[in-house]
């Protein structure tokens, strides 16, 4: 792996030299002007302790003008003497010259401490001036030392700005071509990936080229590679597996709109053999009574003859009857066994069923609460339900609408409202009620609400019809819901 292809390496590693080297020379900086401050505060202290003997002196030289003739106490000249002791001591002084005027001043002192009282006024006067003058010497050489001092100071804090300029100059000049650097091989492939990961975003899955890109991070765009190749297995499977899902949802709608066609001709079939079996009911009364009858008749023929075409006639009434009772059992069912149905999860699978034969632009709404369990034949009130919510999707046919299936608990059990905004019942049907083979739909039956008529009826509920304001249908099923 080549140097330049190490570019975040590359910065890391002189962005932290640099900062090393800034680190250093502030650290280097500020430990040599802490050392150099501390002989430029003592050398302070010198000049302090040089004017405060000055200013001694001058007060010596008051009190030794205002005592004249009397000579003066000792005591200050002595407190001079230690001060100078100390200067020449301990003292700090950047003036090769102020350690011997001192001397001479100390000197000066003893001389003056031993004459206090013989030597004459202005011999003393002129001493003590003299020392005054040398000790103003001392501080004014000092003074200027120490101006020194400051310039040579203030020359060496000069120097490190210039250090710090070049320091900076030297770390834009690394950090600019390393920028550059960093753009083209780090920049530029992060674009990239943000740019994928967009057209990702859109199911545009396109892999990347990971050759072109720095070798730390082919293994980003590589893992990236491997998700959008999974994404793209995925996205085939996910649309292999809707097209098949596809295909059986055709296929079970076909087979429920056969097995709807089968249901409503055996509804028919049902409405017939329910007229031929009330057909039959009425017709065994009269036929028992004329059976009678030509029995009592049998009895008071005499002729043969006679007797024997009534008998002829008997048994055909026999027969007949027989075929009546015959017509009867085979019109009897037994009853579908109860179930507890949770209304709302039956009502919602009957939707979807239904979705397939009805106009896609029409809205169903279930309203029924989740808790509301019934025992109902199962079978039957799927069947009933199914064909009240075709019949109003047809009665809007083509134009879009709503239906509205609504349930609720009351004092006479489950209350189903099926609402629809199509036109609603023709007067006649409200009217006169519903009846066999009586339809207002073009290719209906008229078998659909007879059969949830009597499913009501056998369970003990009752069937509603009425029309809605200002338009459409609604049809209330009221059906028992006990234990």
């Amino acid at each position: 792996m080549g140097f330049l292809h190490k570019p975040v390496w590359l910065l890391t590693v002189s962005v932290a030299f640099m900062l090393l080297v800034a680190f250093g020379l502030l650290f280097y900086n500020s430990w040599r002007h802490d050392r150099e401050l501390e002989p430029i505060q003592r050398h302070l202290n010198y000049i302090a302790d040089v004017q405060t003997i000055d200013d001694a002196m001058r007060a010596l030289i008051v009190e030794y003008v205002v005592a004249y003739p009397n000579p003066i106490d000792v005591s200050a000249v002595d407190r001079i003497h230690e001060q100078l002791d100390r200067l020449l001591e301990f003292g700090n002084s950047l003036d090769p010259a102020s350690n011997d005027r001192i001397t001479t001043i100390v000197r000066q002192l003893e001389v003056f401490r031993e004459m206090n009282e013989d030597m004459e006024h202005d011999g003393m006067l002129s001493m003590l001036m003299n020392s005054m003058q040398i000790m103003r010497g001392t501080m004014l050489g000092e003074l200027s030392a120490h101006r020194s001092l400051i310039e040579r100071k203030r020359k060496a804090a000069s120097d490190d700005k210039y250090v710090a300029l070049g320091l900076l100059a030297g770390l834009v000049v690394v950090a600019f071509p390393l920028g550059l650097l960093v753009r083209r091989r780090i920049s530029r492939p992060i674009d990239t990936m943000g740019f994928l990961m967009s057209l990702m975003t859109r199911q545009h899955y396109v892999s990347a080229y990971t050759a072109a890109f720095d070798p730390m991070l082919q293994p980003l765009f590589k893992n990236y590679n491997h998700m959008v190749n999974h994404l793209v297995s995925l996205e085939q499977e996910h649309r292999s597996r809707e097209k098949s899902l596809s295909e059986s949802v055709r296929k079970v709608t076909r087979l429920l709109i056969q097995q709807q066609g089968r249901v409503a001709q055996a509804e028919r079939m049902g409405s017939i053999g329910e007229v031929a079996a009330s057909v039959a009911h009425e017709l065994r009364n009269p036929l028992m009574a004329i059976h009678m009858a030509l029995q009592n008749l049998r009895q008071d023929l005499a002729i043969p003859e006679h007797a024997g075409r009534v008998d002829l006639v008997i048994g055909e009434i026999k027969r007949m009857n027989h075929q009546l009772n015959l017509l009867l059992d085979s019109a009897r069912q037994s009853p579908e066994a109860l179930v507890p149905l949770r209304i709302s999860a039956s009502l919602n699978e009957l939707c979807s069923l239904v979705r397939y034969q009805i106009n896609e632009d029409i809205d169903i709404v279930v309203d029924v609460p989740d808790d509301i369990v019934c025992p109902l034949p199962d079978m039957q009130f799927h069947q009933c339900i199914f064909n009240l919510i075709v019949n109003a999707g047809q009665s809007i046919e083509e134009r879009p609408g709503s239906i509205r299936i609504s349930g609720r608990l009351d004092d006479d059990g489950l209350r189903l409202t099926i609402e629809d905004n199509g036109p609603g019942f023709p007067t006649q049907i409200l009217e006169s009620g519903v009846r066999p083979f009586g339809t207002w739909r073009k290719g209906g039956t008229g078998l659909g609400l007879i059969m949830v008529r009597r499913f009501a009826d056998d369970l003990g509920g009752s069937l509603r019809l009425e029309n809605r304001d200002p338009h459409g249908a609604r049809i209330v099923l009221t059906l028992p819901c006990g234990a």
